[in-house]
């Protein structure tokens, strides 16, 4: 079977040199002993065109050929060549297993059967080339003639290796990442930017009493309901705004009556966030022992934060960690409180510091204490500071709080607060040295202010 080409080309052409090797598909590669050079699609009529196509093809970064009826190669394109090691003109005009010594592969012959019966295939093999395994994509196309019979088929092949051993490499990282998250004993899911859910572990579809495929492709607000949801929302919000958040939340009606939630944002290559990871952990067991154990000891009666004893405990617990970063102690003394109880008596006092204890609290993170030390002094350890900023406006923000007017029943009082701020690893003696020097320099410089203890940077923080 010849396939048609363009007059032009049907001048004789000289043998080819071995040194012509490497421009033979430009100059004709589509040659089979006692046929004249074919090509797998018309040509151009000018000479010109068909160089340009024939040079374009030996430029692709595909291996290209045309296979009759007869699983001969009649066209092969440079790359092919490189493939086999050989000239075009020992290639063209024999079988694949002719080049390959009898060891034609079965799954490519199978391939080659459809296509010859008229069938496109797409497939991938693995083929041993100069002693290394590599992996190829294929595509063949049968050559339907006008009467509808398959005269031969076009072949594309691309070296594929490094994509599979990708796509192996990331299945197997994914394996192994579903694994790890069903053995975590947490809830975990992961959310689009749409809050549409994209990712849960079986703890999760548990919790929801939902199937996975109930879950995945739709919203936070459909899985969990309007209840759940709105108590959440303000967390997502932070979340899809690049902050990673924490938080503890009381269940009602499932199996698990308090969970621990962090949420982690998700970011793209170019660093724009893409959703967020929520991990959530039953605490409830932990939360009842907590309270239990502060209840017992470390609690101050009055307002229901940690006391004295509880402070140093909960000091020297955060201090312990070694891996993690500086925690930032705050130091906070209420001003003009002392006129509030001589003015109105101690009943009046001490519902003010009551509300007062009501607002420091929530002010911070489950993972950070507040304590009232004593009369009207109170103390804020946020634990893992990271950066100086984020510990001087929860500063602020206590400055806030507190300078707020307070409703005391009929009475209605304002008072205001100084701060000292000082940043440690290690001892928490010396921590709370220097935050209250740096609280006896907020007195001074005329209350309702922040001062930070000027040797209390933790290791790379600024002073700016």
């Amino acid at each position: 079977m010849r396939i048609p080409r363009a007059r032009a080309a049907s001048r004789p052409r000289p043998p080819a040199r071995r040194s012509d090797r490497g421009l033979r598909s430009a100059e004709g590669t589509g040659v089979v002993s006692g046929e004249e050079p074919t090509m797998p699609t018309d040509p151009p009529s000018s000479v010109h065109g068909e160089a340009f196509l024939r040079r374009l093809v030996d430029t692709l970064p595909v291996r290209i050929a045309y296979v009759d009826s007869t699983r001969r190669f009649r066209f092969v394109n440079h790359l092919l060549c490189e493939r086999f090691g050989l000239p075009p003109e020992a290639i063209l005009g024999r079988t694949r297993s002719e080049l390959t010594s009898g060891s034609s592969d079965a799954l490519i012959e199978r391939h080659v059967d459809l296509v010859l019966a008229g069938q496109p295939q797409t497939f991938e093999f693995e083929e041993l080339v100069d002693g290394k395994r590599c992996t190829t994509e294929t595509r063949l196309v049968p050559d339907v003639d006008e009467a509808g019979h398959t005269r031969g088929f076009f072949a594309t092949s691309l070296d594929s290796t490094e994509f599979s051993a990708a796509q192996r490499s990331l299945q197997r990282q994914s394996a192994t990442l579903r694994s790890v998250t069903e053995a975590v004993p947490a809830i975990i899911f992961v959310v689009d930017t749409e809050l549409r859910v994209r990712f849960v572990n079986g703890a999760f579809e548990r919790w929801r009493g939902l199937a996975q495929e109930q879950i995945i492709g739709r919203t936070l607000q459909e899985v969990l309901g309007d209840e759940d949801y709105l108590r959440t929302r303000v967390w997502m919000q932070r979340a899809l705004a690049g902050e990673s958040v924490q938080f503890d939340r009381e269940e009602r009606g499932r199996s698990a009556a308090h969970l621990s939630n962090t949420y982690i944002p998700l970011r793209s290559d170019e660093g724009r966030v893409d959703g967020f990871v929520g991990v959530a952990q039953d605490i409830t067991m932990h939360r009842l022992e907590q309270v239990r154990l502060l209840n017992l000891a470390e609690r101050d009666p009055l307002t229901g934060l940690l006391n004295r004893a509880g402070f140093d405990e909960r000091m020297a617990g955060m201090l312990s960690l070694r891996s993690r970063p500086p925690v930032a102690l705050l130091f906070i003394d209420l001003d003009r409180f002392k006129p509030v109880n001589d003015q109105y008596g101690h009943p009046v006092g001490d519902q003010l510091l009551q509300r007062v204890a009501d607002r420091l609290q929530n002010l911070v993170r489950p993972s950070d204490a507040v304590a009232r030390l004593g009369g009207d002094e109170f103390a804020i350890v946020l634990s893992g500071m990271r950066e100086r900023p984020h510990a001087l406006a929860v500063a602020e923000k206590v400055l806030a709080a507190v300078c707020r007017p307070f409703e005391l029943g009929a009475v209605t009082v304002e008072i205001g607060a100084s701060v000292g701020v000082a940043w440690g690893r290690d001892d928490a003696a010396e921590i709370c040295k220097r935050a209250d020097a740096a609280l006896y320099e907020a007195k001074r410089a005329g209350r309702g202010v922040v001062r930070c203890a000027p040797d209390a940077l933790p290791r790379g923080m600024s002073d700016d």
